[in-house]
């Protein structure tokens, strides 16, 4: 009987544990949400501000660049892409990591001009 006892305590301690995370990303989310004020030209989450890859009404996004034509602005950032940028108001934030150093790095730059605001 104790040896059932304490399977059976594993066994929801685990289902607990898998459940858990997904419940605190729907509460994380949702006041996520709600806190964050964003506008028609923000891009503040992975896909757009629908999260389905959809950029709102209105935007004329270039068609063509090159090196020259159609770029704000250009900057090195060192390591891997970790994700899609994200762009909330006068900020552009990027996820990287760098294998060798074991580093994952926050970028903010400035929309603008590029420059790195912190990291």
């Amino acid at each position: 009987m104790p040896h059932q006892t304490s399977l059976r305590f594993a066994l929801l301690l685990v289902l607990a544990f898998l459940a858990a995370p997904r419940v605190f990303a729907e509460e994380l989310s949702a006041d996520t949400a709600a806190a964050i004020k964003t506008t028609s030209n923000d891009w503040p989450w992975w896909r757009g501000p629908g999260r389905d890859g959809v950029a709102a009404d209105g935007q004329t996004p270039p068609v063509s660049w090159s090196d020259t034509s159609n770029v704000a602005w250009k900057v090195e950032i060192p390591g891997q892409g970790h994700g899609s940028p994200s762009v909330l108001g006068a900020h552009v934030f990027l996820a990287t990591s760098n294998r060798a150093a074991e580093t994952q790095t926050v970028y903010c730059l400035d929309r603008k001009t590029g420059k790195t605001a912190w990291k």
